[in-house]
Order: C-alpha cells, then sequence, then structure tokens
C-alpha cells in the first residue's frame, strides 16, 4: 500500500510491503522562503516512531537555492 499527501511545495508518501515486513518513508520539504528543514526531521522521527523498525536507514538530500 502506499499513501501519499501532498502539500503546495512538500509531500509525504509512506509506501508498504506487508510481504516483507518493510516500509519507505519520504518526507520532502521545498520552501526557500524559511528553513522547515527541522519540521522535515520531527515528522521523520514521528513516523519512525509510529513504525517501531527494528531497524531503519535515514537519506537526507538538501538542495540549495537556485543560482542565478
Amino acid at each position: 500500500m502506499t499513501v501519499t499527501v501532498l502539500l503546495a511545495k512538500s509531500h509525504l508518501c509512506v509506501h508498504t510491503w506487508p510481504e516483507s515486513g518493510s516500509v519507505t518513508l519520504d518526507v520532502y520539504v521545498c520552501n526557500f522562503s524559511a528553513d522547515h528543514g527541522p519540521r522535515a526531521h520531527a515528522l521523520m522521527d514521528s513516523l519512525i516512531n509510529l513504525f517501531q523498525p527494528r531497524q531503519a536507514q535515514r537519506r537526507q538530500l538538501c538542495h540549495g537555492l537556485p543560482t542565478a
């Protein structure tokens, strides 16, 4: 099952594979007017706490400000 929540410049996707006991979480925040990184980290922490995985791997990709 996949659940997606779309916002104006952000999204959250939860992909589940019950047959293998796997979950992939995708938290994407795009807003150049403010740093919402701490909120994205807090959301990811909450989701990991909710799913209580035996192991977790985190990958973070940071985009910089657009260049002229």
